[in-house]
């Protein structure tokens, strides 16, 4: 995808703090499984 914002650390710098929640809906109910197995 297209980069809007570059990377920034985890913990806030100082000052005014910001936080971002972004939310989607699904347009239907979907059923998740989790795999069988999982390379790790």
């Amino acid at each position: 995808g297209q980069e809007i914002v570059s990377y920034e650390s985890p913990r806030p710098t100082s000052g005014i703090h910001r936080i971002i929640f972004v939310l989607f809906q699904q347009p239907c109910r979907h059923t998740i499984l989790p795999p069988g197995w999982r390379q790790n």
